[in-house]
């Protein structure tokens, strides 16, 4: 299968919005965002994602949506991949490797990014086989936590 993978520009809205929705369909997770937050965060006065997007001809089938980090611990810039996803219709075709491949390259030409960080459900067997594969690692160490809603605007209140 040929596919074509390149960075998301602001006419392709509705194409990041697609690949971030079917992603959501297909975990079961709702999806907040709106076209207009997306757009800000890609595209707005001071972005803080990026994405690729991968064709096959004119179709969408794939993306990485992703932000810029920066490790003390590895002593180097790298990237969170939020969002990864690829048509059912391609997937177990080497898609993912690719599109992470993109991610890499992009981080690297960017922020001279030395590592990839991501997270996968636990439940997400398939996930975690093709990330293991991959060589990433499963940081058992760590815990992903959240703030937010009334626990964030209750931490301004804090100080």
């Amino acid at each position: 299968m040929s596919v074509h993978i390149r960075p998301a520009k602001a006419e392709d809205l509705e194409d990041v919005m697609l690949g971030l929705q079917s992603l959501a369909a297909d975990l079961g997770d709702a999806f907040n965002a709106s076209a207009a937050q997306v757009k800000n965060a890609l595209f707005g006065p001071h972005p803080i994602v990026r994405a690729q997007l991968a064709y096959h001809g004119a179709a969408l089938v794939g993306l990485a949506y992703y932000a810029p980090m920066f490790s003390t611990l590895l002593g180097t810039a790298g990237c969170y991949v939020s969002d990864l996803w690829s048509h059912k219709t391609v997937r177990g075709q080497g898609l993912g490797v690719q599109l992470l491949a993109a991610v890499q390259a992009d981080a690297a030409a960017t922020w001279n990014g030395g590592f990839i960080k991501l997270a996968a459900y636990r439940d997400n067997a398939a996930a975690l086989a093709f990330y293991r594969k991959l060589g990433f690692e499963v940081l058992a160490d760590e815990h992903a936590l959240r703030l937010s809603g009334a626990a964030l605007r209750a931490l301004g209140d804090a100080g």
